[in-house]
């Protein structure tokens, strides 16, 4: 099977990219309908000279917009438009922001549900830190952060030390918080397409907001001692197996 539809030869943009909007087209012309199976990566591959990587971008762009829907070893097929369904009633909360507060009964046990301070049993320590914020700085209460003073960032170089090495502060980049960062971080050394490699137990929000940016987050099992490095050599090895294809063409 091969594609029955035309790719934009402009050189300006990447070959995913406009395989993705050909995929796109056909749906809305009516040439792929819902339910009809895209081919194999690997054949469309062959059939275009491109790497499947390539291929994988495309049809990654073309998950992400809504398009299609599929899984490993049943392929992938143009999504099916369901029927509106009713929502569920919003969950209404009691106003003593208490960890009590959250959906269910109440339970003595460590809730691991939510990271909101004021729900997890720290609204006391958080309203101080409110009444002394509104005393000694109330103008900062209605501005933004518009630079970072010197201190932050050699405050920032010596927690960053390790074995004896230590950031210079000019290097030391502030964020609004560690997932900021993270997602920073993913987005400037990694392509839309790639895998990015998360141990059995990570923080779901960075693996979520990986996928919206595109990225695939895979998993690797753990042992005492954290990731389990030959699962993740594995990984490496199997992705690099699917990219072995002569091709010629852009990424």
């Amino acid at each position: 099977m091969t594609i029955q539809f035309a790719i934009s030869q402009d050189e300006n943009s990447p070959f995913y990219l406009r395989l993705a909007d050909a995929i796109e087209r056909a749906i809305v012309e009516g040439i792929l309908k819902p339910g009809d199976k895209l081919p194999p990566q690997r054949d469309i591959a062959f059939d275009l000279k491109v790497t499947v990587g390539t291929i994988g971008r495309a049809y990654q762009i073309a998950r992400e917009r809504g398009l299609t829907t599929g899984e490993v070893g049943r392929g992938t097929y143009v999504r099916q438009v369901e029927a509106a369904t009713e929502k569920p009633e919003p969950h209404h909360f009691v106003s003593n922001s208490t960890a009590d507060s959250l959906p269910g009964p109440p339970s003595e046990d460590a809730k691991l549900d939510s990271t909101s301070a004021p729900l997890v049993g720290q609204a006391d320590e958080v309203a101080a830190t409110f009444v002394e914020v509104m005393r000694d700085c109330p103008a900062k209460v209605l501005d933004y952060v518009r630079g970072v003073p010197q201190s932050w960032a050699e405050a920032g170089a010596r927690w960053l030390e390790t074995g004896g090495w230590t950031p210079e502060p000019a290097n030391v980049v502030p964020t609004l918080g560690v997932n900021a960062a993270i997602q920073g971080i993913i987005a400037a050394a990694t392509h839309p397409g790639d895998r990015i490699v998360f141990e059995d137990l990570s923080y779901a929000s960075v693996a979520r907001a990986a996928t919206m940016i595109g990225r695939m987050p895979v998993t690797v099992g753990m042992d005492e001692e954290g990731m389990m490095p030959d699962e993740a050599r594995s990984l490496r090895s199997a992705a690099a197996s699917q990219d072995d294809i002569p091709h010629a063409g852009g990424e």
